[in-house]
């Protein structure tokens, strides 16, 4: 089976958030310096989740490992209308992480990290290199198949 991923216009809506949280769970500001470029393109083809379901997984894996904060859930499944009620995304969004190498690289690139994940596809451990951080929210990767 053969799947291609749709690159729309609404799909480049990625947010970048204003906190993140190191392994250990303490709190800082988002990356400095990072203009934050294309991250749509990034997710898409370095972290790509495909269904509500992994993208779960994936947020109750950070939060668990103290990645992110639990109060940040509801902003991967909702959305916020007009009355000010939250509404359930259709697509969900997920957490995406990296290395922060500015010590080494000018100007930083931030490669793509992602957590080890055993046979059955199931996150393994908390284990992450000390300079992993979160980078940014990113919608499901939307595909179709042939």
């Amino acid at each position: 089976m053969k799947r291609h991923f749709i690159v729309a216009g609404a799909f480049t809506a990625c947010l970048a958030v204003v906190a993140s949280a190191s392994a250990s769970g303490a709190a800082f500001d988002a990356p400095a310096g990072d203009p934050q470029a294309d991250v749509a393109s990034r997710c898409i083809e370095e972290d790509p989740i495909r269904t509500n379901a992994e993208a779960v997984e994936r947020v109750n894996w950070a939060i668990g490992c103290n990645l992110i904060s639990q109060k940040w859930e509801y902003k991967f499944y909702y959305d916020v209308d007009a009355n000010g009620n939250r509404v359930k995304k259709a697509l969900f969004q997920y957490p995406t992480f990296a290395h922060d190498d500015h010590a080494v690289t000018d100007p930083p690139q931030w490669p793509v990290w992602t957590p080890a994940r055993d046979a059955n596809g199931k996150f393994t451990d908390c284990s992450v290199p000390p300079d992993v951080k979160f980078y940014s929210i990113c919608k499901l990767a939307p595909w179709i198949e042939e």
